[in-house]
This record gives C-alpha cells, sequence and structure tokens, in this order.
C-alpha cells in the first residue's frame, strides 16, 4: 500500500477474541476499577469493548500505521512499538482507561474495531516503519509526527476527526493510565456481564443455588423460574428481561448476544418481522412476552431493539403486535 508517496507494509488483520460459540467476547472491564465510585465513565469508556494483538515478529518497531476497514483508511497514529500500542493498548482496554482522566482514544478505537468486526467488515492494520531512520529518538518521533499529519491532511480518515479525547494520548505509552496494584480486585467479575456492580459474594456462593444476572448491573441474584418459562435457545433473554427493572430497555444486537451467549439468527438481523409479538406465528417472541415486555422498536441498519413493560392484561394475552420499524435498508421486505 503506497499513501502520499509512503510504502506501507500488511501487518495482519485484527482477529478479536470470540467465545467458544464464535461470538465476539465483550470485554467489560469498568466494575475491576476500585475508584469507580469516585470518577465517571467518560464519553467512550462504556464500549462495547473486545480483545485482540498483532503478531510479535517484526512489530517492535516506530513508525507510522494506518488502520483499515474494508481497504478504506479510517485512521493514521504514529508509535515508538507498534505491538506495545496494539497488543497492550487498543487492544486491552484497562479498566482505569474507561474513567476521566483515561485515554479515550483507546476506547474509541477498540469499540469501532468491534462494530466494524462484527459487521463482517475487515479490519487491517498496515505500517510504514522508521527503524532505519538514522537519528535520536526525539528526532525519529517528529518524523513519525510530520508523516502522520501529511496523511491525515491528504486523507481525512474517519476515525481521526474526533480529537478531544486526545488529550491523555501518548504514543510512547498506550496504556499510560492504569490502578495501583493495591486498588486492585482479588477476583474479577464475570467478563460477559456489562455492570459497574460488584458480585454478591453472598448469593454467587450459597450451593445448590444458581444466580442469575439482573438488567444493567448485571448482579447476581436467587431466582425461581415459573414452569411456563421458555425454554430453549431465547431462555436467557427471558431470565434477562424479568430481572429488568425498567419499563424500557434498549439493546444492540450485540449486547444481546451476549446475553444469549449465542448468535443471533441471521432473520432477526434481516427481517423486521422476526421481531413481531406473535407467539403463535414465532414462538420466539415467548422470550419476551412472557418476561413482560413487547417489542416497541427495532432497527435493522443499527442493530438495536428495544423492549417495552406490557400493561398486566397485555402481558396475559401476548397479543400480536408487529414492533415499529426503524431505517430499513432500501430493498429489503418484510
Amino acid at each position: 500500500m503506497e499513501l502520499c508517496g509512503y510504502a506501507f507494509g500488511r501487518v495482519c488483520d485484527i482477529e478479536p477474541d470470540r467465545t467458544e460459540r464464535g461470538v465476539i467476547d465483550i470485554h467489560v472491564p469498568q466494575s475491576e476499577y476500585a475508584k469507580r465510585d469516585e470518577k465517571a465513565v467518560h464519553d467512550y469508556g462504556w464500549g462495547p469493548f473486545c480483545s485482540f494483538g498483532v503478531p510479535d515478529d517484526g512489530t517492535h518497531c516506530p513508525g507510522v500505521y494506518v488502520i483499515a476497514v474494508a481497504d478504506e483508511v479510517v485512521y493514521v497514529g504514529e508509535t515508538k512499538d507498534l505491538y506495545d500500542q496494539f497488543t497492550n493498548g487498543y487492544g486491552r482496554i484497562s479498566p482505569a482507561n474507561c474513567f476521566e482522566g483515561g485515554q479515550g482514544t483507546n476506547c474509541r478505537l477498540n469499540t469501532g474495531i468491534f462494530h466494524a468486526v462484527r459487521a463482517g467488515d475487515r479490519v487491517s492494520i498496515h505500517l510504514h516503519a522508521t527503524d532505519d531512520f538514522e537519528g535520536t529518538e526525539a528526532e525519529n518521533r517528529a518524523l513519525r509526527r510530520i508523516i502522520k499529519d501529511d496523511l491525515i491532511t491528504a486523507i481525512d480518515p474517519e476515525w481521526n476527526k474526533n480529537t478531544s479525547d486526545e488529550t491523555n494520548e501518548t504514543a510512547d505509552h498506550p496504556t499510560a493510565v492504569s490502578e495501583p496494584k493495591a486498588d486492585r480486585q482479588e477476583n474479577a467479575p464475570d467478563p460477559t456481564a456489562d455492570c459497574l456492580e460488584e458480585t454478591p459474594e453472598s448469593t454467587a456462593d450459597r450451593p445448590g443455588e444458581t444466580p442469575e444476572p439482573t438488567a444493567d448491573t448485571f448482579e447476581f441474584r436467587e431466582t425461581t423460574r415459573p414452569d411456563d418459562a421458555p425454554t430453549g435457545e431465547f431462555s436467557e433473554l427471558y431470565d434477562y428481561l424479568t430481572e429488568h427493572e425498567r419499563d424500557s430497555v434498549e439493546r444492540t444486537f450485540a449486547e444481546l448476544e451476549v446475553v444469549l451467549d449465542a448468535p443471533l439468527p441471521t432473520e432477526a438481523r434481516r427481517w423486521q418481522r422476526w421481531w413481531t409479538n406473535d407467539p403463535l406465528s414465532h414462538p420466539h417472541s415467548k422470550a419476551w412476552l412472557r418476561a413482560g415486555y413487547k417489542v416497541a422498536d427495532v432497527s435493522l441498519p443499527d442493530g438495536q431493539v428495544r423492549f417495552e413493560r406490557l400493561r398486566d392484561s397485555s402481558r396475559a394475552s401476548d397479543t400480536a403486535e408487529t414492533p415499529q420499524v426503524g431505517r430499513v435498508s432500501p430493498g429489503r421486505r418484510e
């Protein structure tokens, strides 16, 4: 690849870690931060985040790198060590980096990579190495910044346009913001949870009991499932909504896959009618209807669905209803 006269070598495609079922393993580090009650999560600190790295061979070098999505350059950066920048920086979001004072760029790029890979796009890294430059480290860094600025001016990459979070970003220290060792918890929480609360030990450790995660906090509490509770591949969604305390629950498809610990059916991403509130024609809708919710709105292009709590009468009848659909792509039929 050649950009503005600079030669770039392809390093690798970014392949985030996945669960045993093939779903991208979502990393939720916020609850591991001991000072989470003292600081607010910044604009990019909620993720979703994934974990990834780059090959160790030949990547411990300085240079200017580009991130490309579907062969289109979306970000240009410079670094003292490419391996450290991606494996320990962008690819591993530390708990402290999610909060005010943390490196928002790490969080922002990680989330962008997550969504691009989840959408099926190839995300690749390319490097213009400057390790053969004869000069001091300060001179090398000045050269890298000149090249980076040239490329950003010429290409105007999409992910470089938001630079308000770059205050704490340093190319030489991709993971500069970290917790003191004394503040780290002994037991890390479930990485599939999306919470800011610790797991109460009293319920999780009781013999013979299976704790269930609650809605936004995913804290664990003992639950009793009724006899008519749905079983099968969507039973986790029923359990999730049953324990939810809010009347309106909006989730991305990726977040629902974390709840299910499995990919959504292809039809759920392509057809609005898959989300119909009709237990007769769409038995899977029992997962949310019997939990006391209906699908109120679906956006297939954005990959989002909004559940709203039913009134008691509606909950009992499981009335068929087709949810609204938001911004359906042209050419798609219901």
